[in-house]
């Protein structure tokens, strides 16, 4: 809202509400109260001031008045602390996920959800990668990378070819065993995730794929 306007709000509503700290909202509300006269924010939003308005005992503000107006900074202040809250359930989401994720990969194929990654990948490109082009698609450094692939090299699941252009640069490339347990657990994978957000409709996981998107394309420009 960078136009100038301005958003409406009931005050009882907003002094009833507590959805940000006490210290915050006395911060917030000081800065951006229009009721033409100057009080201390430790008394404005005090616990026993939001009392007193949802009580309508507050001398000085019209409380008859349908709504007050706050300003843009108000409304972008409640905006971040939304978006920050966000930000905290995805993050609990992913590691819940992730966490049954791993056990399931454990007890079932003893493997590891980074391993699974990597395989993953490679499952994608029947040609191989070079390490700099895997580490790129699963975002982590060739550091990472090189000790799951010398696991998955050790139990036959990849293997690691030299490139003629470059002796000293390989490829790797998921072997037909890898291949073929990499299906088998896409499968369950599938069917895990599926589980894991049963109550979320095609809808939403549209919507929630573009938000993951439109986040990730502002990080690159």
């Amino acid at each position: 809202m960078g136009d100038g306007t301005r958003s409406s709000f009931n005050l009882k509503t907003i002094c009833a509400r507590q959805v940000v700290s006490d210290e915050d909202v006395g911060r917030l509300f000081a800065a951006c109260f229009p009721c033409g006269k100057t009080l201390h924010s430790s008394f404005v939003f005090s616990r026993s001031f939001r009392h007193e308005v949802c009580e309508g005992r507050v001398e000085g503000i019209d409380m008859d008045a349908e709504h007050i107006a706050f300003s843009d900074a108000a409304h972008g202040f409640e905006t971040a602390r939304t978006r920050l809250r966000l930000w905290q359930q995805m993050l609990k989401a992913v590691r819940y996920v992730e966490s049954d994720l791993r056990e399931r990969l454990r007890t079932g194929y003893d493997m590891t959800l980074p391993r699974f990654d990597v395989l993953a990948v490679l499952l994608a490109a029947p040609d191989g990668l070079r390490m700099t082009e895997l580490s790129q698609q699963l975002m982590v450094s060739n550091g990472n990378v090189t000790g799951i692939v010398d696991r998955l090299v050790a139990d036959g699941l990849v293997e690691r070819e030299t490139m003629k252009t470059d002796r000293r640069a390989f490829r790797v490339r998921i072997t037909r065993t890898g291949a073929q347990l990499m299906r088998e657990m896409a499968t369950h994978h599938l069917e895990w995730i599926d589980e894991l957000f049963a109550d979320v409709t095609e809808a939403d996981a549209a919507r929630g794929i573009s938000i993951m998107l439109d986040i990730r394309h502002k990080a690159h420009r």
